[in-house]
């Protein structure tokens, strides 16, 4: 059985300023990390992460953690979920996305800070 270290969930926003200053108010404080007016991220519990997002369209995307992205990108691949393939940002977290039949937006994230 899989274990799952945490969960991140990614909302698109089209108002950023207000989503963020949102995010602030419930959380009691700023971003642990903020690129401009382009993205927000707020680790919320040991690697479980509310990020915000700029974007024409809003959304929410839930992925969940594991130590072993390429298990699990495998089994999502194999039960016939098309991905769009591991991603890298800044080796630090590297990332997969999907959809599911009803189109919810999915993922999975293994943080790698500090392994390389």
């Amino acid at each position: 059985m899989t274990k799952y270290e945490g969960v991140s969930v990614s909302l698109g926003t089209r108002f950023f300023a207000r989503t963020l200053a949102m995010v602030e108010t419930i959380l009691g404080r700023g971003p642990d990390f903020i690129s401009g007016e382009e993205k927000a991220e707020w680790e919320v519990s040991p690697n479980s992460w509310i990020i915000i997002s700029k974007a024409k369209v809003p959304y929410t995307r839930v992925r969940f953690g594991t130590t072993d992205i390429a298990s699990a990108s495998s089994r999502v691949t194999q039960a016939g979920f098309a991905t769009s393939g591991v991603r890298n940002y800044e080796d630090k977290v590297e990332w997969i996305d999907f959809s599911d039949d009803e189109e919810h937006l999915l993922g999975l994230f293994r943080n790698i800070a500090g392994e390389n």
